[in-house]
């Protein structure tokens, strides 16, 4: 089987015509095409962004849209993991805020 990857990305009400596929753990083919395509981009994509027009789409034709806290939580997962520690809280990702907290801000 060939590795699942994000083709585009589109707004909600596209996503919405296509087949939602459940991108909720890292074993998961979808998420796995999820993370590498954000992490690849470093693209820190927050919920309200995600349901306007950056809902992914995948090589399979499926897509993914989920609720604002869901995809929130997802984002601090990916990023924790690519930190290797606790960095993010979903809330880093609730409201598309800027995502450099102050100790990262250059002087």
């Amino acid at each position: 089987m060939q590795r699942l990857t994000v083709e585009k990305w589109t707004d909600w009400d596209k996503a919405c015509r296509l087949t939602n596929r459940l991108v909720n753990h890292p074993s998961n083919p979808h998420y796995k095409a999820l993370f590498d395509a954000v992490v690849m981009c470093n693209m820190k994509i927050g919920s309200h962004e995600h349901q306007n027009n950056m809902a992914p789409v995948f090589s399979d034709g499926s897509a993914f849209y989920t609720s604002l806290g869901q995809w929130s939580k997802i984002m601090a997962e990916i990023w924790n993991e690519v930190a290797g520690y606790e960095k993010y809280h979903y809330m880093d990702f609730t409201h598309d805020i800027d995502f450099i907290r102050d100790s990262e801000r250059p002087v």
